[in-house]
């Protein structure tokens, strides 16, 4: 019975490890946190009607036009470069900041060859993309993305700006519009209170599969795992925007290893209250998937400032160690409660159970 537990786990380990952790070392966005802190100061003039802001910690900008005339987003060069308005969403192919972000979301970091006809001073292209009133692009004006200043190194504990005015000039109906922000470092929390709660959460639920309670506990430490991790991947899910459906659908479809863990447990809850070996087995599975996913995959979230999510930073920390702490206690709570399976089922007929024959 314990191989066959030890094996079990260090199955779900190798193929989580494996395959799943390293793509879930940010948000479904693909977002990290971060302790830069980018955020629109203003904009001159204010249009009603037009919505400007910021998205994913800085890292991308919307513009949602629900005027009756075309807004014109300008790139690096003052070219022509987004275009949204009663007709849909518009690019110019021949802007070269065009390519220069979508080379950035491809291979950060790496330059990219312009086509020939891509010119600032060349005549627009426009290129139709949606039929959307709204439209967001990654903005290097708007984000940091270079090492840390020196001031920041010298003192990396204290709150200081980094960049003191950022502008982004658009065109609407004819007329200029600038929004201008700020980019400010923020100093992450301290880690060890987090920890601390995961370390806490962890030997509670490890100790609970010792005891003659522990289809009780187990069980109600699985029900908590997975309403956390449902309201985590939520989170993460609609950090950058959108309708709530949308984000629901971006969480059913790209934590769909979560979503699995999520049916097993339910599952497992009411085989650890039969106590059903099955069970113990089922919540060491969604223990250590869960606490590499959502508690290994999310370790930034604890020391750092700028978090990408929709709910409270806060809760999305709590989340954190709450994954950490149930999701490995479980896997060792689990085998502990295995091994009680196993002495009962070994002793027989007229015997005290736990005691040899």
């Amino acid at each position: 019975m314990a191989r066959r537990a030890v094996a079990a786990v260090a199955a779900a380990v190798l193929f989580v490890v494996g395959g799943a952790a390293p793509a879930s070392a940010h948000t479904i966005g693909g977002v990290t946190a971060t302790n830069y802190r980018s955020e629109i100061t203003a904009i001159s003039p204010p249009v009603p009607g037009l919505t400007i802001r910021l998205r994913d910690l800085g890292r991308r900008m919307e513009l949602v036009n629900r005027t009756g005339a075309d807004a014109v987003v300008l790139g690096y060069q003052n070219e022509p470069y987004l275009r949204v308005g009663p007709g849909g969403v518009f690019e110019n192919r021949r802007s070269p900041s065009l390519y220069q972000d979508e080379s950035s979301v491809r291979e950060p970091g790496r330059l990219v060859a312009l086509p020939p006809d891509a010119e600032a001073l060349a005549t627009a292209a426009w290129e139709e993309r949606s039929g959307s009133h709204s439209v967001s692009w990654p903005d290097h004006r708007v984000q940091w993305g270079n090492d840390d200043p020196q001031p920041v190194k010298d003192n990396p504990d204290v709150a200081q700006t980094v960049v003191s005015r950022w502008s982004v000039a658009f065109l609407h109906d004819g007329n200029s519009v600038v929004v201008t922000g700020r980019i400010a470092w923020v100093p992450g929390p301290a880690a060890w209170p987090w920890f601390a709660l995961a370390a806490a959460l962890f030997g509670l639920t490890f100790a609970a599969g010792a005891t003659r309670w522990w289809p009780g506990l187990l069980s109600g430490a699985l029900a908590v795992l997975v309403a956390v991790d449902m309201v985590r991947l939520y989170g993460a899910a609609t950090a950058s925007g959108g309708s709530v459906a949308g984000g629901l659908f971006r969480a059913l479809a790209f934590g769909i290893l979560e979503v699995a863990a999520w049916v097993g447990g339910i599952w497992a809850i009411g085989a650890i209250q039969q106590r059903k070996a099955v069970g113990a087995y089922a919540a060491m599975g969604v223990g250590v998937v869960l606490g590499f996913i959502s508690g290994v995959g999310d370790l930034l979230n604890l020391a750092y400032s700028q978090v990408p999510t929709a709910i409270p930073v806060g809760y999305a920390r709590t989340a954190v160690a709450v994954c950490l702490g149930l999701g490995f206690g479980l896997a060792g709570g689990g085998f502990l409660a295995l091994r009680q399976l196993g002495v009962s089922a070994a002793a027989p007929t007229g015997a005290p159970a736990g005691r040899p024959a």
